[in-house]
């Protein structure tokens, strides 16, 4: 008899772990089979053809196009209760990833731009505001492969009503992920000569 999938568990009702109890796995996902070989791969990549001074930013965009897309692809198979990384790299369109480049910049960036000129004040509301709705949207864009949907806030709404207060936690999670990701990149370049800070900045922001 074939071996009994997690997501089948999980449609017959076993309960769901919380996340808050597998933090450390959490932080440990990237770096476990496929994940660790597509961070390997495109470091590399990076560390090596990035320093060309006239394709070296067409290398980067590669690179990170194809982070998010693999990110993605984590995305839709953990939704699906697999909880190890996906053996399939790239599968992802590569106009989802688009959508949501330009989802980013609906939300964070458009809104700081327009109230800088209004008022500080408002500008690191909206900020904040994007934060906390980012997740949301980013789900649904996964979910329904839709950009109009995934800007819809009734929909926001929805979801994290469905969610629950976890929701609220999963963001300041990530949050923290950020924060540390940002700090470490901030201590390698200040310690470190730029071949080595360079390749292991790289590692810090793609497991970000």
């Amino acid at each position: 008899m074939p071996a009994t999938t997690t997501s089948a568990a999980i449609d017959r009702g076993t309960a769901i772990v919380p996340f808050w109890n597998r933090l450390r796995d959490i932080a440990r996902y990237p770096f476990r089979e496929t994940g660790l070989a597509t961070i390997a791969v495109l470091t590399l990549l990076v560390s090596t053809l990035g320093w060309f001074p006239v394709g070296g930013w067409i290398i980067m965009l590669i690179c990170w196009i194809a982070a998010y897309k693999y990110a993605f692809e984590i995305l839709q198979t953990s939704a699906h209760g697999h909880l190890e990384p996906p053996e399939t790299v790239l599968k992802v369109e590569g106009s989802l990833v688009f959508k949501y480049l330009i989802l980013q910049i609906v939300l964070i960036a458009v809104p700081i731009i327009v109230a800088y000129w209004l008022s500080t004040e408002l500008a690191w509301m909206l900020y904040l505001l994007g934060i906390l709705m980012q997740p949301a949207a980013t789900l649904l864009l996964v979910m329904e492969g839709s950009l109009s949907a995934a800007l819809r806030p009734d929909r926001w709404v929805q979801l994290i009503q469905r969610i629950g207060w976890a929701y609220l936690a999963v963001c300041g999670l990530l949050m923290v992920f950020q924060g540390s990701a940002q700090n470490a990149e901030s201590l390698l370049s200040q310690w470190l000569p730029g071949l080595i800070s360079r390749p292991l900045m790289m590692v810090c922001s793609l497991w970000l």
